[in-house]
């Protein structure tokens, strides 16, 4: 290495070796990530409804969670020191909780114009506290006023206050209404794990640490995760910038062992690539006549790879020859034709070369050798395709594709062809 590019590159091992001897935060931030969560497997995280029925259940001190009304007073102790709700005083400073625990939480309440997401009702203390819970929409149609009516002309002499939980704690409409956000709601949270009065079993336990840190890394961006991503980034920027712009790619790398399997069959053309190397055209040198119009395509998808034999542009005769073979009883050709035959590309023969998790879960060596594994068993279906296509001699007949559309390679229709917008087919997935 020259002394110039020596020096440059100094400054980028300098950075690497930084990062390696910060190996034990990298460490903790996999472990962070790497953490189940059943709220994220159950897909719940932008759920209102699920959202609305957990904190319901974390707020009513008859459910079985093991809280008594320990998760309730925390809530409305948040509600009472921000709005000055006076009213509540007694219940949350009585020695007897005896009117407290008489308290219970619904979810979805009927309206006359819309449904309530969360109402805390105490027919003791003649109170009631609505909630209405926004996790990625926005008030709407006057949504805190109508339910405040409803609550009021159902609830006549009661007090009647409301909670907007949001994300970050947004401004509302509503004089009855006080703001709240879910960092909010994770910290009271915390803190009832934390209060040795009164502790929750063990599977509620589990399940508040679980809904705290799935809001916390996907709603409110505060998760332990985030935080220790973004304090290693600011330490290790260079590094990191230097590894992304460098970073292994899987499927550009599997594109090229496609290109050589290809190229050292022998017998075997390559046609041309289409959509940025997605789609890897080739074909059998005797089909590739001047109305070759089927041939193999690689569709290169980010998560699997999947060969093709499609047919493009042809005679018609021919065409129908060719869906004739494909469907006899003895055909070699495993695709549905009757399902495709209508469409630009009809598709005779699917082979999946690589099943989803390959590129993300297997190393390169792992990859190239289960192509491998695939590409020898189509050889063998490709004997058996050859062989009873060469019994058909009126399928290579026709010329129509090549006089229609003058320039495409061997009457291949790719997305880089020189076909016109408005000319070109749509491809099918």
């Amino acid at each position: 290495m020259s002394e110039p590019k020596a020096a440059t590159a100094q400054p980028d091992l300098d950075a690497l070796r930084a990062l390696r001897a910060d190996a034990s935060r990298l460490e903790r931030l996999e472990g962070l990530l790497d953490r189940f969560n059943v709220f994220e497997a159950i897909g719940y995280i932008h759920d209102e409804m699920m959202h609305s029925r957990f904190l319901a259940f974390l707020l009513d001190p008859r459910q079985n969670h093991g809280l008594g009304n320990t998760s309730l007073k925390s809530f409305l102790r948040k509600g009472m020191d921000r709005a000055g709700w006076t009213f509540l005083s007694r219940a949350l400073d009585a020695a007897d909780d005896r009117d407290l625990n008489q308290t219970t939480a619904h979810t979805e309440v009927h309206t006359d114009d819309g449904r309530i997401d969360i109402l805390l009702l105490n027919n003791v203390g003649e109170w009631a506290v609505i909630v209405e819970n926004k996790v990625l929409s926005d008030e709407h149609d006057e949504q805190l006023a109508r339910y405040h009516r409803f609550a009021s002309k159902a609830y006549q002499g009661w007090d009647i206050f409301g909670i907007y939980l949001t994300r970050f704690g947004d401004r509302l409409s509503h004089e009855a209404y006080d703001p709240l956000g879910y960092a909010a709601v994770c910290d009271l949270l915390d803190d009832v794990l934390r209060d040795g009065a009164r502790a929750p079993n063990a599977d509620a336990r589990m399940a508040i640490g679980h809904y705290t840190d799935m809001v916390r890394r996907h709603l409110v961006g505060r998760s332990g995760a985030i935080e220790l991503a973004q304090e290693i980034y600011r330490k290790h920027s260079k590094a990191l910038d230097f590894i992304q712009e460098h970073r292994p790619d899987p499927q550009r790398t599997t594109q090229g062992y496609l290109l050589r399997l290809i190229d050292e069959t022998e017998g075997m053309l390559f046609k041309q690539s289409t959509g940025g190397g997605r789609f890897l055209w080739f074909c059998p040198e005797e089909w590739d006549t001047p109305s070759g119009f089927v041939g193999f395509v690689f569709h290169s998808h980010t998560d699997r790879l999947e060969l093709y034999l499609e047919v493009s542009w042809g005679d018609k005769n021919s065409r129908r020859k060719l869906f004739e073979v494909a469907e006899r009883d003895d055909s070699p050709f495993n695709h549905l034709v009757e399902k495709t035959r209508g469409g630009v590309n009809p598709k005779l023969y699917r082979r999946s070369f690589l099943a989803p998790g390959y590129y993300g879960d297997y190393s390169e060596q792992e990859r190239q050798q289960e192509i491998r594994r695939q590409w020898t068993k189509f050889l063998k279906d490709l004997v058996r395709m050859k062989a009873m296509l060469r019994e058909e001699a009126r399928i290579w007949k026709s010329v129509g594709a090549v006089e229609d559309h003058p320039g495409i390679p061997g009457g291949f229709v790719g997305e880089e062809s020189d076909l016109s917008v408005d000319e070109r087919p749509e491809r099918e997935n």
